[in-house]
């Protein structure tokens, strides 16, 4: 049997690293403040990950370095060493670069904000630096600024404009964080490069660009708090409005962030302000083979899904070598902007939704009004809305007013939907109520129509079971996150789910989870109000990232676990709970799905929303 121990190193993976590195996530604000209000209610940002590892695009000398382009110098991927690295600079000449075209497509995108890489781990400043003659203006052929042309772009768009700075990892500097080049004769001294090197180009940013939005911070590490707090007031001091991300470190930030390509499940309950980043393909810099980008579709169902956690998306794209941004990007941008921006009454500046994720789709608010955003149809052609808090007034399609049929019998809103060409998108219905849109409860609801996607974040759980999130990254260097039920330390203790259940009848339940081979053959107990399923969980088995430098991980499996009854109507409680085994720890429960039985054994495995 594996130790509690190895189990944990097992588990935590490469995120044990990169929470090392993003460091205390945390932020010292709240919604309550007006300026970091107006960042929430602008819901979506463009992201720009663009600099001198873009003229490699993930390959170096013949040969391809698959992950995060920006990282490539590092010795997980190529390991280049850093004269050779600084040599490339010679022929980093972006003449496609065009800051008046990048405006414009976040514009068109339907973004009010732009952050671009001003220095990333790498070292080098894309801006004209007075600091180092490591940068874009002073040791390439290009020798324009391009920050002062999109500041420029910006302003006259009535966009806004952030900055990203990578204040503690600098590779090249050899007093920096991580730096590849550390002195012969001493040890690195952080505080000469901070003083010397950071304080000195954060404040040329501050000053030389007009107004900045906010200064987006990277991979504090253990850098110690005092100087985070330099970073914060230094900011405040140059631009009092301009906000700083939590990755500033030492939770001296003013909103938060979750991990990298990480979107929400839940919507967060401390009364912070949140931020999600995510990218158009897999890498954040260029990459030549990365060719996974996101559908127009899958962009807008991103940007709803993040808002109606009330949160804020913000969406990378990265510029190759020569300064273009490619071509599939700015398809997916563009097609899914012409959705967003007609239907932006729906997402700039609204509020979470009252309702757990629906099936079909998600929901925002608004004062009095409801935003459905329907992107699959029912097959019934009906939408429920159980727990209804308030009175419905009217049901409307949001792009032309035509009111729809529905009904309301207390708690329980159903709405009739007639038939319409369907949208590539999804389509919006606007619900007006008497008062602020309020759900009763937020059960998770069991309509009989639909498979539902019970996760982990929405158990309640006993001692003896806690809520662990795992994170990796994958091959092509897209991270992906995970909450997890785990522990499981006696027979005795649970984790349960409260559902509404609209619809008796039978269901089949699928199960998502990773299992170590010393829990092969533990078996589990799923108890209804009516039924109960008994199952053995089976072993997942183990990837292996030797060959890309990083841990392997348990993966996860999707396993139908058989049927389960629900012979009454209403709310009532879930219970998933070990029987006999002594290893039940080593089971990762990520998420059930409760779909309903069609009777052929087929029933379809939904996406993970």
């Amino acid at each position: 049997m594996t130790s509690s121990a190895n189990k944990s190193d097992v588990a935590k993976q490469s995120a044990g690293e990169m929470d090392e590195l993003w460091g205390d996530q945390s932020s010292t604000a709240t919604c309550d403040n007006p300026r970091l209000q107006r960042f929430v209610d602008e819901k979506y940002a463009m992201f720009i990950h663009w600099g001198l590892y873009s003229t490699l695009g993930g390959a170096w000398k013949g040969k391809t370095h698959y992950g995060i382009g920006e990282w490539i110098m590092h010795p997980a991927m190529a390991g280049i060493p850093v004269d050779e690295y600084k040599a490339l600079a010679k022929d980093f000449n972006p003449v496609g670069f065009d800051a008046k075209k990048i405006v414009k497509l976040a514009k068109d995108a339907g973004m009010r904000c732009i952050v671009i890489t001003s220095k990333h781990h790498e070292g080098f400043a894309m801006f004209d630096s007075k600091v180092s003659d490591f940068t874009i203006t002073k040791a390439t052929p290009f020798k324009r600024d391009p920050l002062r042309e999109l500041a420029d772009a910006c302003a006259e768009e009535g966009i806004a404009l952030g900055l990203y700075y990578s204040q503690n990892m600098d590779w090249t500097e050899p007093d920096g964080g991580s730096t590849f080049c550390p002195p012969a004769d001493r040890d690195p001294d952080f505080a000469r490069y901070f003083d010397d090197k950071v304080v000195p180009q954060l404040t040329e940013l501050l000053t030389g660009y007009g107004p900045i939005d906010l200064v987006w911070f990277d991979t504090p590490g253990g850098m110690a708090a005092s100087y985070s707090q330099r970073l914060v007031d230094l900011v405040h001091e140059l631009q009092p409005d301009c906000l700083v991300n939590s990755r500033v470190g030492n939770g001296l930030g003013v909103y938060s962030g979750l991990g990298d390509m990480e979107l929400p499940t839940k919507t967060p309950t401390d009364g912070g302000a949140y931020e999600c980043v995510d990218t158009t393909n897999n890498s954040w810099a260029y990459a030549y083979y990365d060719t996974h980008w996101k559908s127009p579709a899958r962009i807008a169902h991103s940007l709803v899904r993040v808002a109606a956690r009330g949160c804020r998306l913000m969406l990378n794209v990265g510029p190759d070598g020569t300064g273009d941004i490619p071509e599939e990007a700015c398809t997916s941008l563009t097609e899914a902007g012409d959705w967003i921006r007609g239907h932006g009454e729906a997402i700039y500046g609204t509020g979470p939704s009252p309702f757990p994720p629906f099936s079909w789709g998600d929901c925002t608010t608004k004062g009095d009004n409801l935003y459905l955003h329907i992107f699959r149809r029912p097959a019934s052609g009906r939408l429920t809305l159980a727990a209804m808090g308030s009175i419905v007034k009217s049901v409307t399609f949001l792009r032309n007013d035509v009111p729809i049929p529905f009904n309301q019998k207390r708690d329980l809103v159903t709405i009739d939907l007639p038939e319409w060409e369907r949208a590539a998108i999804g389509t919006v219905i606007q619900v007006a109520c008497k008062g602020e849109p309020k759900a009763l409860h937020e059960e998770l609801i069991i309509d009989g129509e639909h498979a539902l996607n019970v996760p982990a974040e929405y158990a309640q759980t006993t001692h003896g079971v806690s809520l662990e999130e795992l994170r990796w990254m994958e091959t092509f260097g897209e991270w992906k996150a995970q909450q997890n039920l785990k522990d499981w330390e006696s027979p005795d203790c649970y984790a349960s789910w409260q559902v509404d259940v609209l619809e008796a009848g039978l269901y089949l339940v699928i199960l998502e989870y990773a299992c170590d081979v010393a829990a092969e053959g533990s078996e589990w107990l799923l108890k209804s109000a009516d039924d109960q399923l008994q199952f053995v969980a089976l072993e997942t088995g183990m990837s292996d990232h030797a060959a890309h430098g990083r841990r392997s991980r348990l993966r996860y499996r999707e396993v139908r676990a058989g049927l389960i009854r629900f012979d009454s109507t209403g709310c009532q409680e879930l219970r998933l709970t070990p029987c006999n085994a002594d290893t039940f720890g080593d089971v990762w429960f990520a998420r059930l799905l409760i779909d309903p039985w069609r009777g052929n054994g087929r029933a379809v495995i939904p996406a993970r929303p």
